[in-house]
């Protein structure tokens, strides 16, 4: 698997929230795994409260209560659609933290586990990790983020709304949080991410060559 360059601005993206670690997370050095708990986050408290923000979402208060939305209910997802998702992908990322983003590299692939697992890794400590695994018939997204130094936020989100090829993710629990908007089709790959909702990355991505 090949990485470009140009991934440490996306990886600021999508690494750690600027928000505090959600109710039942927890502070690690360890690098990112998709193994985190549903909601999860695996962070440097510190430094996360004033990293730039992570994947998307919309435009709810962070955190709940009990005079809160409720819990969002999870959809079904087709094996084919996950399918959809394998292999490289390439083109710009915009609107992100750190600006535009001319070309961003991402390669997805079946793992033994029988999950669909896309990495970007630029060797300098910036890296990110969808993992799309099914469980007792339904599929999760795992999204893991990692900044130099092992500052690691992870967070477990479902598929709650889809239209044709394009599938909302968020975290259950927290609706209105977190917003990761995926449509992949045979020759081109988007993803909108929304946090609070405020964009922070549109990836408009393509089979290169």
């Amino acid at each position: 698997m090949r990485f470009h360059p140009l991934l440490a601005a996306p990886l600021v993206l999508a690494a750690c929230a600027d928000s505090p670690a959600p109710a039942g997370g927890s502070t690690t050095d360890a690098p990112g795994s998709t193994g985190a708990p549903e909601g999860s986050s695996t962070t440097e408290p510190a430094e996360a409260e004033s990293s730039t923000t992570a994947l998307a979402s919309t435009g709810q208060a962070d955190g709940s209560s009990s005079t809160g939305p409720a819990s969002l209910q999870p959809i079904a997802l087709e094996r084919d659609w996950v399918d959809a998702l394998g292999g490289p992908w390439l083109g710009p990322v915009t609107g992100t933290p750190m600006g535009d983003l001319p070309q961003f590299y991402w390669e997805f692939a079946w793992t033994a586990d029988d999950a669909m697992v896309g990495v970007a890794d630029n060797g300098m400590g910036f890296r990110f990790e969808l993992a799309f695994v099914e469980v007792d018939g339904q599929w999760t997204m795992t999204e893991t983020g990692t900044l130099p130094g092992n500052m690691t936020q992870s967070y477990v989100l479902h598929p709650v709304e889809q239209e044709g090829a394009r599938v909302r993710f968020e975290v259950l629990d927290r609706p209105g949080f977190l917003q990761v908007d995926v449509e992949p089709t045979d020759s081109a790959f988007g993803m909108d991410v929304l946090l609070r909702g405020e964009g922070h990355g549109s990836f408009d991505l393509a089979r290169p060559g």
